[in-house]
């Protein structure tokens, strides 16, 4: 006998009520490609990977007229895995994408790889457009630089400004937002759970919404912050799932615990897989996100 094995997948529904509401996707979208990267060429602030075996076809992961569709993410076990990188174009046998792989990041190129397709706020409300509210139901996504955004379901799409189709906007993995709706709505998530840790960049002096990916609760141990968050003035926030958002609990590390009075462990303390906290940082870094399982 041999043995095998294939990526877990799975479902979720969370009733998201009326008011705002912090929320994240708890899947991924199954692999479109994996295998390894054969080298990296490095211009004009991106990178283009050569894939090491096989083929793919060419434009199948170029961008959209928006936004980026599929994103490329390094999957090999060490120190960089999850980091991941928008995909701008590709050929036959290459890949380019956003960013400075080499210079950046330290690649080496010979990594082994996934492509996969964002997640979008269209996918992730797909099966619920029934309960949503026409131009009174959106979401409200936080940015790197500090800015808002927000897109209200017009009874057909997502939208900005009442004109565009914005539902391919991506919902970065590990990154959450604001559900702001006038009545109670119950969304069905689908997808892979991801098996591989992921690179979450957040930023000081921004709302950082974050999510441990988990199709189901976790804990504030498992979030594993004491190594990214300074001691006693980094912290991460839960808020209330109930459309108050209020915040319910503060986590600090000391250097070695997870804590909300600086005294005792609450690294056990549960956190559900679907909400987004609020991480508060003091410089610019990446968050480790573990494996789910």
């Amino acid at each position: 006998a041999q043995d095998v094995s294939t990526t877990p997948v799975g479902y979720r529904t969370t009733t998201l009520p009326a008011g705002n509401t912090p929320f994240a996707p708890s899947f991924v979208h199954a692999d479109s490609y994996s295998g390894q990267m054969g080298g990296i060429v490095e211009a004009a602030g991106n990178s283009t990977v050569t894939l090491a075996a096989g083929s793919i076809t060419a434009g199948d992961y170029d961008e959209g007229a928006l936004y980026t569709t599929y994103y490329l993410e390094i999957t090999e076990a060490g120190s960089d895995q999850g980091y991941g990188f928008d995909i701008i174009s590709n050929t036959a046998t290459t890949v380019t994408v956003a960013g400075l792989m080499s210079t950046d990041f330290s690649l080496d190129g010979d990594e082994t790889i996934a492509i996969r397709k964002h997640m979008t706020v269209g996918d992730i409300f797909e099966g619920s457009t029934g309960q949503l509210q026409a131009f009174a139901d959106s979401v409200k996504i936080f940015a790197d630089d500090g800015s808002t955004s927000s897109l209200f379901w017009d009874g057909v799409k997502w939208t900005a400004d009442f004109v565009a189709d914005n539902s391919a906007r991506p919902v970065y993995p590990g990154n959450g937002f604001i559900a702001v709706f006038g009545g109670s709505v119950d969304v069905t998530l689908t997808g892979s759970v991801k098996a591989t840790a992921t690179k979450v960049p957040v930023y000081a002096g921004v709302l950082n919404f974050v999510t441990a990916i988990a199709p189901s609760d976790t804990t504030v141990g498992d979030l594993d912050l004491v190594s990214v968050l300074v001691p006693f003035s980094e912290n991460i926030k839960v808020l209330s799932q109930d459309g108050g958002l209020t915040e319910t609990a503060s986590y600090f590390t000391d250097g070695a615990q997870m804590t909300k009075d600086f005294v005792n462990n609450h690294g056990a303390d549960a956190v559900d897989g679907a909400n987004a906290l609020l991480l508060n940082v003091s410089s610019d870094k990446y968050w480790t996100v573990p494996a789910a399982y």
